[in-house]
């Protein structure tokens, strides 16, 4: 999966911060090879990840599960007019009908803006002698 270069940029300097503290706990750090894990090198539970998900969201006051996080990436992707193939490649479905049925309610204001970026190419075009 393709990452923005912000992101890359945090996961390196998160592996340099993990890579010291494997350093840190020496004999004692699992060998999991884990991205996201304790200070030793142990896998986090997912409760774990959803509890102080929910302490966060709720400190915000914010609506949201941690799954949601999943829901929101594809809506921010569709409605900023990603094609629903790449959607549908990051999310990891297998076909495009999977995340367009799954997302529907994201398409009809989409429509509206596809219609309008239509009408201005076509007829700017022709005005421009194009």
């Amino acid at each position: 999966m393709e990452l923005s270069p912000k992101v890359t940029k945090a996961l390196k300097d998160y592996k340099t911060a993990q890579a010291k503290e494997k350093l840190a706990q020496g004999e004692n750090y699992a060998k999991y090879n884990l991205v996201c894990c304790l200070s030793n090198g142990q896998p986090i539970h997912p409760g774990t990840l959803a509890s102080r998900f929910y302490k966060i969201t709720r400190a915000a006051n914010m609506t949201i599960n941690f799954h949601g996080l999943r829901h929101c990436h594809a809506t921010f992707l569709l409605k900023a007019g990603v094609s629903p193939k790449i959607v549908a490649e990051r999310l990891g479905h297998s076909t495009t009908r999977l995340t367009l049925d799954t997302y529907s309610h994201v398409v009809p204001g989409m429509q509206k803006e596809a219609a309008l970026k239509l009408e201005q190419r076509l007829f700017n075009s022709q005005q421009s002698g194009q």
